[in-house]
């Protein structure tokens, strides 16, 4: 449902109110209890071991190694989350990983460019602290749902991911089911897809390759923050548009949206300037990750309402309010390869028979 409304002087202050975030999400969590305990997990779906780093492809530990450690730790603190025990620690390919198994999500530590990885067929982020002095990133990835750990490369099944990739010049390394989830969005009609997402990004393996591409990425998202002032809806304004020639854009525009309100609730909390230093809101950070526990393994819906501008055929400028529906927000905990935890929803729509995920 769309609403418009012509801008005025009186109503102009009101606008900027709530366009400080553009998103205004229906408040469905139970935002001041107290922040769960954060308890890590590991990863048991992974072909690697996860215990020690493979010389072959880094050197850096990103917990132990100055001057990454130190860095680490304080970024750790800033996000508001405990020091891991080294025994919790998933060495991957080019990144240390924590597995947050109380909040559904995972947090990747290590170089990461986020705007090279921008393509809504890749998980996004829900957000990020650079750390660029020594050129690495601490990121929080949602958990999405994970049925197939058998490593096989994809065919006609996930053509559509593919044509994505390759819309973005991503590359496609490491294109196996083993690093394939699945998000769940309605259609236009109401009825539930399955959206193949990247779930395991890495600008080694996926990193897009086509610098003018890039260029115009990277020059959409800079003018987007600048308009907004909030990461979480210039990144999704920046997909929109880049995106916008796929057919089967409408679908992973949606499965990308599905995150959104908890992206939008990190941005809230974290400040990050052009030097990189950082802000922090405690209360907001709270808020963010008890949204983030609320949703682990329990689909919740929401409503979201995102606010945009466009000019009129009488060079008035114009704000546009849309209503987006998201039934099943949620965050899943796969890694811990229990079925429970690979998919909890119970969808009255759902389209997949439930005999067909592994026992």
């Amino acid at each position: 449902m769309l609403e418009t409304k012509t801008i005025t002087k009186k109503n102009i202050r009101t606008l900027k109110k709530i366009m400080r975030g553009r998103f205004s999400v229906q408040n469905i969590f139970k935002e001041n209890i107290p922040t769960k305990n954060f308890t890590y997990g590991w990863c048991y779906t992974d072909h690697k071991d996860g215990v020690a780093i493979r010389k072959n492809f880094r050197k850096e530990d990103y917990m132990l190694d100055e001057p990454y450690a130190s860095k680490t730790k304080e970024i750790l603190e800033k996000l508001g989350l405990p020091h891991p025990k080294n025994e919790e620690v998933f060495r991957g390919t080019h990144h240390d990983l924590l597995f947050l198994n109380s909040h559904g999500v995972v947090i990747r530590i290590g170089p990461t460019n986020i705007e090279e990885l921008i393509n809504p067929g890749i998980i996004q982020p829900l957000g990020w602290i650079d750390d660029k002095e020594n050129n690495f990133s601490v990121a929080i990835y949602p958990g999405i749902e994970h049925v197939k750990y058998k490593s096989v490369f994809l065919g006609d099944e996930g053509k559509e991911l593919q044509d994505m990739m390759r819309l973005g010049n991503n590359e496609n390394v490491d294109m196996a089911t083993h690093n394939v989830g699945i998000i769940r969005i309605e259609d236009d009609d109401g009825i539930e897809k399955e959206v193949k997402i990247l779930l395991d990004p890495d600008n080694e393996f996926n990193g897009s390759t086509n610098r003018k591409f890039l260029s115009n990425l990277t020059s959409k998202l800079r003018e987007e923050e600048k308009a907004s002032r909030n990461r979480a809806d210039a990144l999704n304004t920046t997909i929109s548009t880049i995106f916008n020639t796929a057919s089967i854009m409408p679908l992973y525009r949606r499965a990308f949206q599905m995150h959104q309100p908890l992206r939008n609730k990190f941005w809230a909390a974290f400040k990050q300037d052009k030097e990189g230093g950082i802000s922090v809101n405690e209360e907001k950070r709270n808020i963010f990750w008890n949204s983030c526990a609320e949703v682990t393994n329990k689909p919740k819906p929401v409503i979201m309402h995102s606010w945009s501008t466009y000019i009129n055929e009488n060079g008035i400028k114009v704000w546009r309010k849309e209503e987006i529906k998201i039934p099943n927000l949620s965050l899943y905990t796969s890694w811990t390869g229990k079925k429970k935890h690979r998919t909890s929803h119970k969808y009255p729509k759902l389209t997949t028979k439930r005999s067909k995920l592994p026992s």
